[in-house]
């Protein structure tokens, strides 16, 4: 059975950070690049669908079916958690990995040292503009015929999302930037209004991040449920990079000591079904 829920960007990004939402031990690493990331952000501040994200809940109390790991918002690698019980409810993430860890990178944390930044210039009835960068002397200038305004202000999208998350008031924001950089043309203060309604209701207010939650079947037992899910995974990557046999084996399955007898079933299973489909995971 599937439960399906609207979440703001802001809750899931708490919950990631409460580590609600976890990874799977099943799941490959973070592989999307800055522009990706850029063009995601684009997207949702424009209102676009940007696809709906898939969960296993799992209760508090119970043993955990995988291993598995919380986000990270470095790229540094975490570790992967072995918990005989589970402290509080959470949700494994079987499909969505990588536009999770994009949210979470770009509003709390950086990308191989440098910080996203969003051009509050930007023409907000085209593109909304991302950038990563270091310092500010880095960030790209804009002398592009087709913009409204020929000129960048970039801001940092951790500092904007945070602001606005401590004041709930996206003109109030708009204002204290505007002061800061001593702007004064009228249309460069509109398109900094504009930009930052637009991050504040996509980012903060609106419900924009759909999460279908599959309830784990308590009838079956553990190596069932493990297979069903990890076949799942497989259903909805099927159109991925494919993977070789000894990653498969790797990553697919890793289980406790205690539990190797039962697991190897469902990891020859699996490697198997990979051999006779030429299978394709993400």
């Amino acid at each position: 059975m599937a439960i399906w829920k609207s979440y703001r960007i802001a809750d899931i990004v708490r919950e990631i950070q409460d580590k609600r939402f976890v990874i799977p031990s099943f799941q490959r690493q973070f592989i999307w690049g800055e522009d990706k990331i850029n063009l995601l952000f684009d997207t949702v501040l424009k209102g676009d669908s940007f696809g709906g994200i898939m969960v296993v809940e799992e209760e508090k109390g119970a043993r955990p079916l995988f291993l598995y790991k919380p986000f990270t918002n470095t790229l540094v690698p975490s570790e992967f958690y072995d918990f005989d019980k589970l402290s509080q409810q959470q949700y494994l993430v079987i499909d969505g990995q990588q536009r999770l860890t994009s949210f979470y990178l770009g509003l709390t944390g950086h990308f191989n040292s440098k910080i996203l930044h969003f051009d509050l210039f930007s023409d907000y009835r085209g593109n909304y503009e991302f950038c990563f960068t270091k310092k500010l002397r880095d960030e790209p200038s804009h002398t592009d015929s087709f913009r409204i305004i020929n000129r960048s202000l970039w801001f940092s999208v951790p500092d904007l999302f945070h602001r606005l998350l401590d004041t709930n008031d996206e003109e109030l924001v708009a204002e204290e930037i505007i002061e800061h950089n001593c702007i004064e043309n009228s249309n460069e203060i509109s398109h900094i209004f504009k930009n930052v309604k637009s991050f504040y209701k996509n980012i903060i207010t609106a419900e924009s991040l759909g999460v279908s939650k599959v309830m784990i079947n308590s009838h079956l037992g553990d190596s069932a449920n493990k297979q069903r899910i990890v076949e799942l995974h497989r259903r909805l990557n099927e159109s991925g990079v494919q993977v070789s046999t000894a990653d498969f084996r790797a990553n697919i399955i890793k289980s406790r000591a205690s539990e190797k007898e039962r697991d190897n079933e469902i990891r020859e299973n699996l490697i198997n079904y990979e051999e006779r489909h030429n299978e394709k995971l993400i």
